[in-house]
């Protein structure tokens, strides 16, 4: 399979349940309202994240003007205390190790797994192009364990040994993502803001989104125009009342998350 880098970053936004650019529930703001303007760029990616880095780095490489903003005073987000365990099939990690693997066949396993409650469209766009992600991955130098791929013992076993993760677990994807992405800014593709937080998105009459109303670390208030934008802004886990509204039965629960993780490009 032959993919541009169009492609991966499409495979990019599959892998974190993000195929829409805009995510319509996010707060929104006329554009008669909006506060002073900041320099208008291509694309503004919200979240500098597992999703958000590597959609800066693919678009940064299409020639897109880009503005990553994050709420964190640092990158990554869940990168740097997650396992970092990702599942693939038909990589070439797989095929060098003589290890029969298909899409198809992760698609069934994971039906399986979610009880078939899965989003079918985004879990077929998923695993079939997930092999090209962790390929990528590797090319851009994450290591992954000698052990790798592996049968994952966390959940139900897949088919096959289709699951990679990192010596240093997640942090061992930040760390090439991270040097990645300073290439890009030291190249002037990308412009990375952090401590801001985007609070509201710009619409026009139609709906149509213009940008973001964002505040930086100073408070200043900003109104960011972009012709297109990413939300990578994450889950949910560290907020009380999203859990109680979406998955009532984890309320209570230990949480493997960040306390940034408060559900800010649904609400």
């Amino acid at each position: 399979m032959t993919l541009n880098r169009r492609d991966l970053m499409k495979i990019t936004l599959a892998e974190a349940g993000l195929l829409a650019v805009f995510r319509p529930g996010i707060a929104t703001s006329s554009m008669k309202k909006s506060p002073a303007t900041k320099t208008a760029i291509d694309i503004l990616i919200v979240g500098a994240g597992n999703a958000g880095i590597p959609a800066a780095i693919q678009a940064a490489d299409l020639g897109a003007n880009i503005l990553l903003v994050d709420k964190n005073a640092f990158v990554g987000g869940m990168l740097n205390i997650s396992g970092g365990h990702i599942s693939g099939a038909n990589t070439k990690m797989q095929i060098a190790k003589g290890i029969e693997d298909s899409p198809s066949l992760h698609y069934r396993d994971a039906m399986r797994m979610g009880r078939y409650k899965n989003n079918s469209e985004l879990l077929k766009l998923a695993v079939d192009n997930a092999a090209a992600m962790i390929d990528w991955l590797a090319e851009i130098g994450v290591e992954f364990t000698p052990e790798s791929p592996f049968f994952e013992d966390d959940h139900e076993h897949y088919s096959a040994a289709r699951t990679y993760m990192g010596p240093e677990y997640a942090r061992s994807l930040l760390k090439p993502l991270k040097a990645e992405l300073q290439r890009r800014i030291d190249k002037g593709q990308v412009t990375l803001q952090l401590n801001t937080t985007v609070n509201q998105l710009l619409q026009d009459d139609d709906g149509q989104v213009l940008g973001a109303v964002a505040t930086d670390e100073s408070g200043q208030k900003l109104r960011i125009l972009a012709k297109a934008v990413i939300m990578a802004t994450g889950g949910y886990g560290a907020s009380d009342t999203l859990k109680k509204k979406y998955n009532p039965k984890i309320v209570g629960s230990k949480v493997v998350c960040l306390p940034h993780a408060t559900g800010d490009g649904i609400v």
